[in-house]
């Protein structure tokens, strides 16, 4: 995936880069110059890009619209953009046209933006969307208004977010659950944002009677009370046959750009929560995530593991910014994988206390799961060393390694913030999780989250991929590994994109073969050179071209081209009668011949 700006990358996306998935618009940063005709077509006609972010458009002004109206009339064409997220946006006028784009499943209208009556009536007329998050009509509750539920209850709306909970009147809030509980409302996620638990109390009616509601996030800021908990506790208990996903997320308060607080959720109370959720036997719950909670705490997480260990319907655990849990409690977490029971699949623990000791437990317990497939263990607030890096290449390359997602070391948000000691990926560290992956058929992304590699690392990850010292040294070579995650303008370099894109074909054999085709012309075959190798070599030549050239259904091609034209074969064997020796080699030639053909067809292709 690429967040980045389009100033720059046009040729990029014009090239239909398949790197480029992911595009940010920002009105304010583009260049006065900049052709937004020829940007908008760009991306209309590109089939790699499914994500756009688009910040700070406003087509109500005059000038504006004048500016930004061909870029959005090309990119309504698209037939690849599947989420559209707007940030500070005016959502009014042309801008709504892009609510229609053919492949839109997903919009995300976020903090800051503007919608009006127009906003909610192209919401309601236009194409029935999976998703939908709305935050900016309520990030300023008096906008808040009876009509504005009456028209979502309307749509089939699966996903509704709001923020600035705390400040909604009680009016507002029963307006939010009578839109919850009624019977046409198709509602299955909700997320409530910076909510008190005065408001969460009032709220649960809502949550705990919507019959659709299957995920439920819950931001909550300062002292939570006593009678709050109960109602927590109440709503997950009540809802556990139908809830699947539970957040509880206490983002720290922020002054001056600095955090100054972590969330103040009872220590007690989320032991007895996690563990009565996760120990419930009718639970159906799949996903838990805990976040940016200073009480989360190594009793919680000893709680939480005590739990899972007779658990058998979690599935994703989402544990990121916990900075009161302690190395020994993460190292705690790891027996969780011997559990033969679990169903965990996926692991989040970014930005957490992860050292050499829990890398190696992780490794070490990893060998023996086979359900783990996602393991997030970046931006730790602890360094890493080389040692704990080959405990973990030791892992990819085990037989029993099922991970096919692994994100490590650490991401540089901006200029000034410094990566600390052992956390930056280097090439060192890099050469040692490819050396791992030799032999490993299941990982297919990994996540370094720096810009410090540098040739030597990226030409260690092209010979994995694609070792052209020999065939057999090709056809041995990594054919799952799909993608290298870098938080960085650049990327991994565009070379390395076609050996990636080559592996996200399932059919491996037909990887291989291709490989051998690119890489490898017909000398390297060396069809004639019976001397060097005698007898072994003939033998081993017809099956290998034979291989080579085997469509899917199995058939070769070689064979075919050699049966519909038998005369000069016949002339060949008139030939090679007249000369001592080489009477046995006229087919490995015609074979040979074939061959040529058919590498100049793929090449052509």
């Amino acid at each position: 995936m690429e967040y980045i700006h389009v100033d720059g990358v046009l040729k990029r996306i014009q090239d239909n880069d398949p790197m480029l998935t992911h595009v940010r618009l920002h009105a304010e940063r583009m260049p006065e110059d900049f052709d937004m005709q020829e940007a908008g077509k760009a991306v209309a006609e590109n089939s790699r890009i499914e994500y756009i972010s688009m910040q700070e458009f406003d087509l109500g002004d005059d000038t504006r619209r004048d500016v930004y109206q061909p870029l959005v009339n090309d990119m309504v064409q698209s037939k690849s953009i599947r989420e559209l997220r707007f940030g500070q946006c005016v959502l009014t006028g042309g801008l709504l046209k892009l609510f229609s784009i053919e492949s839109l499943n997903s919009l995300d209208i976020g903090r800051g933006c503007t919608i009006t009556d127009e906003t909610v009536m192209a919401l309601k007329c236009g194409k029935l969307l999976d998703e939908i998050g709305v935050t900016a009509c309520v990030y300023r509750p008096s906008s808040i208004q009876p009509a504005f539920f009456e028209q979502m209850s309307r749509m089939n709306l699966r996903k509704l977010e709001l923020s600035d909970v705390a400040r909604y009147s009680e009016q507002t809030c029963n307006e939010i659950n009578r839109f919850m509980i009624n019977p046409n409302t198709t509602i299955k996620e909700v997320g409530l944002w910076d909510c008190s638990s005065k408001n969460l109390i009032r709220l649960s009616t809502g949550l705990v009677k919507c019959k659709t509601l299957d995920e439920i996030c819950l931001d909550i800021q300062g002292i939570i009370s006593n009678q709050c908990w109960k109602t927590l506790f109440s709503v997950f208990v009540q809802a556990r046959p139908a809830l699947r996903k539970l957040h509880l997320i206490s983002f720290p308060p922020i002054h001056n750009g600095q955090v100054v607080a972590h969330g103040r959720m009872s220590e007690i109370a989320l032991m007895g929560i996690t563990s009565s959720v996760l120990g419930l036997k009718n639970t159906g719950l799949k996903l838990l995530h805990l976040s940016f909670c200073s009480t989360v705490t190594d009793a919680v997480i000893s709680s939480l593991s005590g739990a899972l260990t007779t658990n058998n319907t979690l599935e994703e655990l989402k544990l990121d910014h916990c900075p009161s849990v302690t190395p020994a409690a993460w190292r705690s977490l790891s027996d969780v994988f011997c559990n033969p029971n679990t169903s965990l699949q996926t692991l989040y623990l970014e930005n957490n206390a992860i050292d050499d000791t829990v890398v190696t437990s992780f490794a070490e317990k990893l060998m023996s799961n086979s359900s783990v497939k996602y393991l997030d263990i970046s931006e730790s607030s602890l360094p890493i060393s080389h040692d704990a890096w080959r405990e973990m290449a030791r892992l990819l390359s085990h037989p029993g390694c099922s991970l096919e997602t692994l994100y490590i070391g650490y991401c540089h948000m901006n200029d000034n913030d410094a990566a600390p000691d052992g956390m930056v990926i280097d090439d060192e560290a890099l050469i040692i999780l490819v050396n791992g992956l030799a032999n490993n058929s299941r990982l297919q992304t990994l996540g370094i989250h720096n810009d410090s590699i540098t040739s030597i690392g990226w030409n260690a990850v092209s010979n994995l991929l694609c070792n052209t010292a020999s065939i057999q040294a090709t056809l041995n070579s990594n054919h799952t590994f799909q993608e290298i995650w870098l938080y960085s303008v650049e990327g991994p370099p565009r070379e390395l994109g076609a050996l990636f894109e080559m592996n996200e074909n399932e059919d491996k054999l037909e990887v291989a073969r291709n490989k051998v085709i690119m890489h490898h012309s017909a000398r390297s075959f060396e069809l004639l050179s019976v001397e060097r190798d005698g007898f072994e070599q003939q033998k081993l030549l017809p099956s290998t071209m034979a291989w080579l050239c085997r469509d899917r259904t199995g058939q070769s091609h070689a064979y075919e081209i050699i049966r519909s034209m038998p005369h000069v074969f016949e002339k060949h064997q008139e030939v090679t009668a007249k000369l001592p020796g080489w009477s046995n080699l006229y087919s490995y030639a015609a074979v040979g011949l074939g061959i040529c053909v058919l590498i100049q067809w793929f090449n052509l292709a």
